[in-house]
C-alpha cells in the first residue's frame, strides 16, 4: 500500500470448514468471518499513532537491543519512516 495514504486494518477470512490431511473438507457446524484485525493492531495504529505492528512494548526492547549491538538505527532500514 505504499504511497496510497491508506491503512490496512485486516483481511476477511471466511471460515466454513477444516481441511484434513487427505484434502477432505469437513464443514464447520457454525460458519463465521474473522477479520484478522486484532485489537492490538487497531490500538497501535489508531490510538497510539504507531506506524507498524512491531512498535510494541514487547518488540521495541528487542529492536533497541539489536540497534545497540549492531550500532545501527532502525529508521535507516525502515521503509515506513522514509518519505
Amino acid at each position: 500500500m505504499k504511497g496510497t495514504g491508506s491503512l490496512k486494518y485486516g483481511t476477511l477470512y471466511l471460515q466454513n470448514g477444516i481441511e484434513l490431511e487427505d484434502g477432505t473438507l469437513v464443514p464447520l457446524p457454525e460458519k463465521n468471518i474473522d477479520t484478522g484485525a486484532g485489537i492490538e493492531r487497531i490500538k497501535l495504529q489508531l490510538f497510539r499513532k504507531r506506524k507498524t505492528n512491531f512498535e510494541t512494548d514487547l518488540f521495541m526492547p528487542i529492536i533497541q537491543g539489536i540497534e545497540k549491538v549492531l550500532d545501527i538505527k532502525k529508521e535507516d532500514f525502515d521503509e515506513t519512516s522514509k518519505k
